[in-house]
This record gives C-alpha cells, sequence and structure tokens, in this order.
C-alpha cells in the first residue's frame, strides 16, 4: 500500500514538473526550453507510463498537461501573448506522443531514434517555425501598405517624419523598460555594420517614449552602440498595428512597408531573414 501512495505521488509530481517546464521555462529563454522541454516530455511520459500507479486512467492523466496547457497556447495565439509559445506546445505533444509510442511498443530503439531525429529536426527549424507561423498567422495588416506619418525627434530635440528617401530603411522599435529590445542591440548593431559602406540601406532604432524621462535615460542603453535613434510617442502602436516591442520594421525605397517581425539574422533563420530582405530590395 505505502509502495501505491508512493508512486501515485511520484506520478502527479512528473505531471507538475512536465506542466511547469512547457508553461513556466520560457522565463528561462525560449530555445534552452524548447530543448530542455523536449527532452522532459519525452522521458516522463515513458517512466510515468512505466510507473503507472493510476492503471487504465494513467494513460489518460498523461494528457492532462496537454488539456491545461491549450487554453492558454489559443490565448497566446489571440493576444499575441506568445504563451506558453506555439513552438513549445508542438515539441510537447511531438514528445509526449513519442513517449507513449515507446512505451507501448516493442521497438522501443527505432521509435527512440526516429524521435531524436524529429527532435533534431525540429530544434534547427524552431525559429523558422516561430517565424513561420507569426508571419503567416499573425502577419500584421500594415505588410505592404505605405509607411504612415510617425513623428520622429532626435537627441536635439528636432521634429521630423519618416520620410521616404530611395533607402531601404531597417527600424529597430524599442523601449527603454523591455529588456529583451536592449538584449538584442548587439545583433543590431552587427548587421547595421555589414552595411556600414552601403549607401542603399539605412539603419536606425526608434525608442517608443513611456515617460519624459525616457529621452535621457536611453542614453545609457546606447552608449556602445553606433547606429542612430530617434524617439516617437506612443501613437505609433496604433498607426504601426502593435502593442508591444521589440518589433523590428524594413521600408522599401518606395516607402512600402515590407517586413514587420523578429530581427532573424542567424543563419539558422532562413525564413524571413533580414540580410535576405534586405537583398532582396536592392
Amino acid at each position: 500500500m505505502k509502495k501505491v501512495i508512493i508512486n501515485k505521488t511520484l506520478y502527479i509530481i512528473g505531471l507538475i514538473i512536465i506542466l511547469y517546464v512547457n508553461l513556466f521555462g520560457r522565463a528561462y529563454g525560449l530555445y534552452l526550453n524548447f530543448i530542455v522541454s523536449g527532452f522532459i516530455n519525452f522521458f516522463l511520459s515513458y517512466y510515468l507510463l512505466k510507473l503507472n500507479p493510476f492503471k487504465k486512467i494513467g494513460i489518460f492523466l498523461i494528457f492532462l498537461p496537454f488539456l491545461l496547457l491549450l487554453p492558454t497556447t489559443i490565448y497566446g495565439a489571440i493576444t499575441n501573448q506568445r504563451m506558453p509559445g506555439i513552438v513549445g506546445f508542438i515539441i510537447y505533444i511531438v514528445s509526449s506522443i513519442f513517449g507513449i509510442i515507446v512505451f507501448k511498443t516493442e521497438k522501443k530503439v527505432i521509435y527512440i531514434i526516429l524521435y531524436f531525429l524529429s527532435f533534431i529536426i525540429l530544434t534547427i527549424n524552431y525559429f523558422n517555425i516561430l517565424n513561420y507561423y507569426y508571419y503567416r498567422f499573425d502577419q500584421n495588416k500594415i505588410i505592404g501598405e505605405s509607411v504612415p506619418k510617425i513623428f520622429l525627434k532626435d537627441e536635439f530635440g528636432n521634429s521630423s517624419i519618416i520620410l521616404v528617401n530611395n533607402k531601404i530603411q531597417v527600424i529597430d522599435l524599442w523601449s527603454n523598460s523591455c529588456a529583451e529590445c536592449i538584449k538584442q542591440f548587439p545583433k543590431f548593431e552587427e548587421l547595421k555594420n555589414k552595411y556600414k559602406n552601403d549607401d542603399e540601406v539605412d539603419f536606425y532604432g526608434l525608442n517608443v517614449m513611456e515617460k519624459n524621462q525616457d529621452f535621457e535615460r536611453s542614453k545609457s542603453f546606447l552608449s556602445n552602440y553606433t547606429f542612430k535613434n530617434f524617439y516617437t510617442n506612443k501613437d505609433i502602436f496604433k498607426k504601426l498595428n502593435f502593442s508591444a516591442v521589440p518589433y523590428y520594421m524594413i521600408i522599401n525605397k518606395k516607402g512600402k512597408i515590407i517586413y514587420f517581425g523578429s530581427l532573424n539574422v542567424e543563419k539558422n533563420e532562413t525564413y524571413n531573414n533580414i540580410y535576405n530582405l534586405i537583398e532582396n530590395e536592392k
């Protein structure tokens, strides 16, 4: 009897770990969480079924985290909160199902190999899946539209608007309160430096000011970077149909917005890679 109680306790703890990793693990980094959750889901699904003190109901309990995660995933997709994340949800489903299959089948080695091949493919294409999902299903309506009248101020307080200047404009939309925005500055700087001798492309940051003090405070974040920076107010959210930063926008030479999304600059980010988008417009 004592052993049954212990096994039931372990089983429930295992389900809680699966739920926690998939729901809150993204706080430790999206990519790392994807890899860790892939291993944990797979092994725990297999282990819990092998342990299974609940008999017939045990296999159904394996899907309890799935049912609990489903509403948050749907909510995140609708509200653009990206929690727990569509890509994370995919790896949860794939890893858990393979864990169950490995438990049920006699050809365990074959399915373990198949899982890890699938896992490697999903891991390599993590960002491409994410980029594809949000660009195809959560695409900003301004894509293909002319850039609206957006008022800017430079560091000296001089006012202007985003102009159509026969250049490709790559804009980093950020705010002082956004840690992820500041974390991406080195990548944006590297991107800008790749085109430092190219007169066809212009790079600059656009700080969405929340308070009057933001103007001075932003200088501390920008001190180590050479890209130009301008300032604007919260009206930009309505004009560009978005609600949070960071976002990266590309305007072509004719003043059309051709891209509005993530900073895809890594080699494995082949879908909507910023370098490719720039080159295609030249």
